[in-house]
């Protein structure tokens, strides 16, 4: 309901129908508030009032001043009228309808009004609404109980491509693209007769056979019966961003093959068997994992998960794993760790707003030394399997990369000769499915002391992930010590 609309009002009547106007304002003061001039005759006002309250006092208007009356006021409210048949002619000709005839009581007056407001309201409310309708920058269409459209606004003409001639009494199904099924139908039309709203997205070809997207939300809309009557679609144009969405979808997947390039190959000689397995929690991730045999005799293994999803996490990651291919060539696994958090710990002092941390681990085998080193920077614990099958755990005792300029790092240390395996993971393998660390951990040392190689990766991913939905990268990386 409209609030505070203001009515101009002319009267040239007697103060007593004044003071019943006054009755009527006091009772719609909520609603309206009238502008009202009291004239002791007829003065045209320089722009279009809504009403003019015309005493008549019996006797009859001429013809060519009620025509007058019409073109300077929206309604024209005539009381005291004669009992003349061709003035009523000449008033109905010129749609002037209110009217009391001589002599009527001050109670008619006020019902008469109030119809007159009644109606008042109905076509101001109807004129906003179409003018909402008209302007929306979305498409608005109305339909009957059998889906034949009665309404449809200028903004779903020019998506569609059709005039409101052509749209009007047919149905939306003309709009049909052919990439919903039938089913698709069948459940719209089994929501919205329910009663219920249908939300979804159309994919609809417009006139000119292009095709376009629209969210869209029907609302079935009752009479006051409580029956279903009409049905309104309310639709959102989204074809640009699903265009994009598309073009998007396309580079992530060019991206992810260009990234797949970039990991290591599975590698086996008569030293060490490597392998891994990976699941992204989305096209792009920000798991990243690095194997190299820098000679004959050493190798180098580095497993990094970057805090975050996305884009920016796997270009972090990417650019971490090249920083430690190049710096392990000349310096030792501590100084080439050092330097990678330095560089993250100087990004995150420059841009305080959106901090780069990492977990890492960062392995060093040497034939020629018989030896391991491992860093483990604030990631889940790597496993050995050790030759009597017992299992160790290098476990963080350094902080996340990223923190804090750390100078020396943890290492731990052990021989070739003791030591099978080494299985690392990142933590998006239990948390996916909210399993403890200490659960986890207690599956994985089952796991690498029984499952066997074939299927030990499948075994592992059957044991952790119970629920169809991944929450977060996973990462498992196992690396084997030949005798």
């Amino acid at each position: 309901m409209l609030r505070n609309y203001q009515l101009f009002i002319d009267c040239i009547c007697s103060k007593a129908c004044l003071s019943a106007l006054e009755t009527v304002n006091q009772s719609e003061a909520s609603f309206y508030t009238f502008r009202i001039r009291h004239l002791e005759e007829l003065q045209l006002p320089d722009c279009k009032h809504d009403l003019v309250i015309y005493d008549l006092k019996g006797a009859a208007l001429a013809s060519h001043i009620m025509q007058v009356l019409v073109e300077h006021y929206e309604e024209v409210l005539f009381i005291n009228a004669p009992a003349d048949h061709a003035f009523y002619e000449a008033a109905a000709a010129l749609n002037i309808h209110y009217i009391l005839r001589e002599p009527y009581w001050p109670f008619d007056f006020e019902s008469l009004f109030m119809t007159y407001l009644k109606f008042k309201t109905a076509e101001l409310e109807h004129s906003i609404y179409m003018e909402l309708f008209s302007s929306a920058q979305n498409s608005i269409v109305m339909t009957d109980v059998n889906g034949h459209i009665l309404f449809a606004n200028p903004y779903f003409e020019e998506i569609a491509g059709y005039t409101l001639d052509e749209l009007l009494h047919k149905s939306p199904g003309m709009l049909k693209s052919h990439y919903h099924d039938i089913e698709f139908y069948t459940r719209l039309w089994n929501t919205i007769q329910g009663g219920n709203v249908w939300e979804g997205i159309f994919i609809n070809r417009s006139k000119d056979g292009e095709l376009f997207y629209e969210e869209a939300t029907i609302t079935p809309v009752r009479n006051g019966h409580g029956d279903v009557e009409r049905y309104l679609k309310i639709g959102k144009n989204i074809t640009r961003e699903r265009l994009l969405l598309d073009q998007l979808s396309e580079e992530v997947k060019l991206a992810r093959s260009v990234i797949d390039t970039l990991l290591p190959k599975f590698y086996q000689d008569e030293k060490i068997d490597f392998s891994y397995d990976m699941m992204h929690y989305n096209e792009i991730g920000g798991d990243f994992i690095y194997f190299s045999n820098a000679t004959s005799t050493q190798y180098h293994f580095a497993l990094i998960d970057v805090i975050g999803h996305g884009v920016s996490s796997a270009l972090v990651a990417l650019t971490l794993t090249q920083m430690f291919r190049d710096y392990i060539r000349f310096l030792d696994l501590n100084q080439t760790v050092r330097s990678i958090n330095q560089l993250l710990t100087r990004l995150n002092a420059e841009n305080g707003d959106r901090g780069i941390y990492v977990t890492g681990v960062f392995i060093e085998i040497d034939f020629k030394l018989h030896n391991y080193q491992i860093i483990n920077a604030g990631h889940p614990d790597v496993l050995l399997l050790m030759e009597d099958q017992t299992i160790r755990h290098a476990e963080s005792t350094n902080v996340l990369l990223g923190v804090e300029d750390q100078r020396e790092y943890h290492i731990h240390t052990g021989s070739l000769y003791e030591v099978s395996k080494f299985l690392c993971y990142t933590d998006g393998l239990y948390e996916s499915n909210h399993i403890s660390y200490d659960t986890a951990l207690t599956i994985l040392e089952e796991s690498l002391s029984h499952l066997s190689n074939q299927f030990f990766y499948e075994s592992v991913l059957h044991a952790f992930l119970k629920r169809a939905q991944v929450e977060d990268d996973i990462t498992i990386c196992k690396i084997e010590i030949k005798k």
